[in-house]
């Protein structure tokens, strides 16, 4: 189902399949591995574009990472 996002405000839910372990160096954390699996990042989106904008930018390739 490819229907369009609403750029109402709103929450939403992820659903992120990883197939092989992903290697993360997160600075204020330290290095962690996800193991393979199935992960869910829940959100929110209340500023301008709301979910429209916010799910662009999980998209996006080019972001600045936080």
């Amino acid at each position: 189902m490819n229907e369009p996002v609403s750029g109402e405000p709103g929450a939403y839910i992820l659903s992120i399949d990883l197939a092989v372990p992903l290697a993360l160096d997160i600075p204020k954390f330290g290095a962690a591995t996800l193991a393979p699996g199935r992960y869910a990042y829940c959100g929110s989106a209340y500023g301008p574009g709301g979910l429209r904008a916010r799910i662009a930018r999980h998209l996006r390739r080019d972001k600045s990472k936080r």
